[in-house]
């Protein structure tokens, strides 16, 4: 075919005519098939560094599930410890007053009135704590879904491109897509766990002193200030 339209219209029209139907098919220039077939191999380079870090940050999103996991159990421990502590109070404050020792059971109970407000601060960070964790997880099993499927979109990807390259067409338009795809993806997931980070540390146990407040308006406004706090 090459050589009858060389023959027709001449060697430098059917030549130039021979590599604009190439490049229309996407198929290389006579001559450079070996350097159009390792066209795509940038772009699957950084495919493949883009899904190892989409992949270490689900992992360590993963690890935030499990630390929140902890701080949660530890949460509800100290909230249960402090439960206990204020029936105890009221008990005693019962205790001293049958036995007609007034002083001891105001004070018990003056204690145990005081806890209820450190109980009450501590049953929200329970409740926030949980909430935390429900989301967290979500996030990480979503996550994971898009990881799997990127991973088997590049799969069938890099088998049509084999079948493509067999016939002899070089170019593989899908792998931009996909490389755009996880650019985003990449991007979209960090800035996910960030914020998965920022909220770990206002829920941890250590911000459940006595005393500290913390309103869900307080929550919000640290939130949207960053990882300043």
């Amino acid at each position: 075919m090459k050589d009858l339209t060389r023959w027709f219209m001449g060697e430098d029209l059917g030549n130039l005519t021979i590599s604009g139907w190439q490049w229309l098919w996407g198929m290389p220039p006579s001559g450079s098939s070996a350097t159009a077939k390792t066209s795509d191999d940038p772009i699957l380079e950084d495919i493949a560094r883009s899904l190892e870090e989409v992949r270490a940050i689900v992992l360590q999103i993963r690890g935030a599930v499990e630390r929140v996991m902890l701080d949660t159990t530890e949460i509800q421990q100290q909230h249960d410890l402090k439960c206990k502590r204020h029936d105890e109070l009221i008990g005693m404050s019962l205790t001293f007053d049958r036995h007609g020792k007034i002083l001891e059971a105001r004070s018990a109970m003056a204690q145990a009135i005081q806890l209820e407000r450190v109980i009450s601060e501590w049953q929200k960070r329970v409740e926030l704590s949980k909430r935390l964790l429900m989301s967290t997880r979500e996030i990480y099993d979503r996550k994971s879904d898009i990881l799997s499927l990127l991973e088997i979109d590049l799969k069938m990807i890099k088998t049509q491109r084999d079948v493509n390259n067999s016939i002899g067409i070089y170019r593989s338009p899908d792998l931009i897509l996909l490389q755009e795809k996880l650019i985003n993806i990449r991007a979209d997931t960090e800035e996910i766990y960030d914020q998965i980070q920022i909220e770990i540390r206002l829920s941890h146990p250590s911000n459940c002193e006595l005393g500290k407040t913390l309103t869900d308006d307080d929550l919000d406004e640290l939130i949207r200030g960053g990882g300043n706090h």
